[in-house]
């Protein structure tokens, strides 16, 4: 848990228009990132699906090292297709990589470039499930 408390977060906050569907689904665009758009069988998943988009599509251009575009205020944010707009949040994790050294042995160094593991993406990968990140 001391390592998910010192975790470097970025707390992302954009308008989303949902509009509901003949079928009751919804589809969702979000104002300011005219690329990022989803869609939920109902209101609920449509939230969750808007927080995962927008999460997704944000750290994609923060590890490309694009810049995100400013969010537009909610309340000056005007429905263009005859839904509603709410805020949609997502937290960024600083990904920027940082070099440590690590120790194992010899025979699983030599074996793991036999398979042409990369030792990096192996410990993120186990990182990743240990922490449940």
């Amino acid at each position: 848990m001391y390592f998910m408390a010192k975790m470097k977060m970025k707390k992302l906050i954009y308008p989303a228009e949902f509009v509901k569907q003949e079928d009751g689904s919804y589809l969702v665009y979000f104002f300011d990132i005219p690329e990022c758009m989803t869609e939920g069988s109902d209101l609920s998943d449509a939230l969750d699906m808007a927080a995962d988009c927008l999460k997704t599509w944000a750290q994609v251009m923060v590890d490309d090292g694009l810049s995100l575009p400013k969010a537009t205020p909610c309340e000056e944010a005007k429905p263009k297709q005859n839904g509603f707009i709410t805020a949609i949040a997502a937290d960024l994790k600083d990904s920027k990589p940082v070099i440590k050294s690590v120790s194992l042995p010899r025979w699983m160094a030599e074996e793991a470039s036999k398979a042409r593991l990369s030792l990096s993406g192996v410990l993120q990968e186990a990182l990743t499930k240990k922490l449940n990140a």
